[in-house]
């Protein structure tokens, strides 16, 4: 097990209000004491304030110094667990320090042969903007304390597909220490005060995972002998229940630290037995995360309790453009056994949060990376399109918007239930109004659907998390790709001389009037007519080298439209922009009233093309027909999906043209 990034050992280091990259190192010095050193660039030379966020050991104190030299600078302790620690001038406010203009260290040796556990540093040439705060830390231990730390079971759900996901799940702090092994001496670790149920102690040694250990009820202790090295030690909790705070004693190379107000927490996350992709990546991530969280996830596996740690991540960065910030993703084998996903925060001040977890997500098998998405959206990367459906003709995006994947719906097209004619725009606004959202006050802020369009051409729709939607949406948004997969993906990494840009925006309405109120509906997508007597009809009265040509030519255009220009698109117009649509439309005109039944007959196969093509062979009484037929089978209580609109149409116009 190795770290995807390690930046989370690394502690944050904030220069004149900004973040900025350093580097930290552990080591002995000459006197057996661990030091950690903290390195870093100043573009400004002169005197600086320091804001420090540490952990000592109990009645512990740092010595501090400054680029190596000889001045060292005392700060000490002054209560347990997690805290804020300055250097005082002795009288008022605080004693500045001075940093050259270049590289510059600061070096942390404690008096407890401990490693001096540092989380924050805040350096300013102000003095009131170099501050840090542990009040929402205090307030974790107060609670924890006061026996109000109990951690909710999230809600666990499976999509129609192969992975899961678990929403609201709770992230909880959990400690953290470092420490030094020299003379390949042992390691103990003690419950001594506060703990009642079991702790798991995971062992690192540079940053890769050792082993496990459990502190139960009746073992109060472990202990190992360990060959010499940088460790970092995690506590965390057995089970799902609330966070427990108490005190652990450290003991290495023979000097025992103890430290105080040690948060044992974290939520653990059952795989399920659930199967995954056969082939590929599976993907495990954490997102929409309560502002200043900070969730980690452990990956364990094995065939007893406590799982060994198999995976780690806290900062991820990909090959792909999206910024995962402060949330955990990983990217695993397929076949890469997993039996638990634990979940904690590392950040002692920003303890306690909820956010979403996703497990065994696949990314695009190469051959389809390379088929499908390769060149035809410039601005996807392969490492942010992380599958969720695989490729189907049963839905499209706009259907998948509006929480439908039982049918293909297209507002523009006569067929839909949406449809108003001459007004392309106001039949999204419709469908879109039946399910709770509103254009009205839309913005990319606040919206949960992005409608696609490109030279005023509608193309697509994409989806994120909302409040009028059944389903999750991922780390940001969503989308059935045509007839191909359906893919999370960043907001505008489908740009492309496909779909266009972002046109439109749709918001949660919270609408009375809006399907979600009501609750799902059934949707009718199959129709009980009996199809037998027009394929009876084909059979005795269209001759069979009518029926060959036709079929010949449907045949063509079915195979031209399963490439891949046009099995990206939703809209029917991409389906019909191409020769062999062309002669089969000609073709069907050829031969007039004939071609009817041979759509007919396609259509209660549920073929979705058939669809298509009945639209163009309607004359403008067909479509008043086609608008009496919805008015007619439009229920309140029921959903109508195109291809049921379509065959309710040609239904009544077989009876109506052709039966005798």
């Amino acid at each position: 097990m190795t770290k995807a990034s390690d930046k989370d050992s690394i502690a944050p280091l904030v220069l004149n209000g900004k973040t900025i990259s350093h580097n930290k190192t552990i080591t002995v010095n000459s006197e057996g004491w661990p030091v950690v050193t903290y390195s870093f660039d100043v573009n400004e030379e002169g005197l600086y304030y320091l804001s420090i966020m540490a952990m000592p050991a109990d009645d512990a104190s740092f010595t501090v110094r400054f680029n190596g030299g000889e001045e060292c600078r005392s700060v000490n302790s002054e209560g347990l667990g997690w805290q804020i620690m300055r250097f005082d001038n002795g009288r008022t406010g605080q004693q500045p320090v001075y940093l050259s203009s270049g590289t510059n260290t600061i070096s942390f040796i404690s008096s407890a042969y401990e490693v001096p556990q540092v989380r924050d540093i805040v350096i300013s040439q102000n003095e009131n903007e170099c501050s840090l705060s542990l009040d929402n830390y205090h307030r974790l231990i107060d609670d924890i304390n006061a026996g109000g730390s109990s951690i909710a079971q999230s809600a666990s759900s499976l999509y129609p597909t192969n992975y899961q996901y678990d929403i609201s799940c709770p992230i909880m702090y959990s400690t953290t220490l470092d420490m030094v092994i020299t003379n390949n001496s042992s390691f103990t670790i003690r419950r001594v005060a506060g703990f009642n149920d079991p702790i798991i102690v995971d062992v690192f040694k540079d940053a890769v995972f050792t082993k496990s250990y459990i502190l139960s009820s009746t073992s109060s202790m472990v202990s190992a002998t360990m060959p010499n090295g940088n460790y970092t030690v995690h506590l965390r909790r057995s089970g799902q229940q609330g966070s427990q705070t108490g005190v652990i004693s450290l003991t290495h190379n023979g000097h025992t630290t103890t430290y105080s107000n040690c948060v044992a927490s974290g939520y653990n996350i059952s795989t399920q037995s659930r199967s995954i992709y056969s082939t590929g990546n599976v993907n495990y991530f954490t997102c929409n995360t309560t502002a200043g969280c900070n969730p980690t996830m452990y990956l364990c596996s094995g065939n007893s309790t406590p799982y060994d740690v198999k995976y780690i991540n806290d900062n991820y960065s990909g090959s792909g453009i999206y910024s995962w910030g402060n949330d955990s993703r990983c990217s695993l084998p397929h076949n890469t056994s997993i039996n638990e996903l634990h979940l904690f925060s590392t950040n002692p001040n920003t303890p306690d949060g909820i956010c979403d977890v996703y497990q065994r997500l696949p990314s695009a098998l190469a051959n389809r990376w390379n088929a499908v998405f390769l060149g035809t959206y410039p601005r996807l990367y392969y490492d942010d399109a992380i599958v969720t459906d695989e490729a189907s003709t049963n839905y499209n995006c706009i259907s998948w918007t509006g929480d439908i994947m039982e049918y293909w719906e297209w507002p523009l097209d006569i067929t839909s239930s949406h449809y108003i004619e001459g007004n392309p725009l106001g039949s999204f606004d419709h469908f879109y109004m039946m399910r709770g959202y509103t254009r009205t006050g839309a913005s990319s802020s606040n919206a949960g659907v992005a409608l696609w369009a490109k030279d005023d051409v509608f193309t697509h729709a994409s989806i994120r998390n909302n409040s009028m939607s059944n389903y999750p949406h991922g780390y940001d948004w969503e989308s059935k790709m045509g007839a191909n997969e359906r893919i999370m993906h960043p907001k505008e990494a489908l740009m492309s001389v496909n779909y266009g840009v972002i046109a439109y925006y749709y918001k949660p309405n919270n609408s009375s009037n809006s399907l979600s109120t009501r609750g799902v509906l059934e949707p009718l997508v199959s129709l009980d007519y009996d199809s037998s007597i027009i394929s009876s009809y084909i059979r005795n009265y269209i001759r069979e080298d009518v029926v060959e040509i036709y079929s010949n030519l449907y045949t063509k255009w079915k195979e031209r439209c399963q490439e891949r220009d046009i099995q990206i698109h939703s809209n029917p117009y991409f389906y019909k922009q191409n020769a062999e649509y062309n002669q089969l439309l000609e073709y069907c005109i050829a031969i007039g009233k004939n071609a009817l039944p041979l759509v007919y007959e396609k259509l209660f196969d549920k073929d979705l093309l058939s669809m298509f093509l009945l639209v163009d062979l309607m004359n403008d009484e067909d479509k008043a027909y086609m608008a009496e037929i919805k008015n007619t089978v439009a229920d309140p209580r029921r959903e109508c999906a195109p291809i049921y609109n379509a065959m309710c149409y040609a239904a009544g116009a077989f009876e109506r043209d052709f039966v005798k």
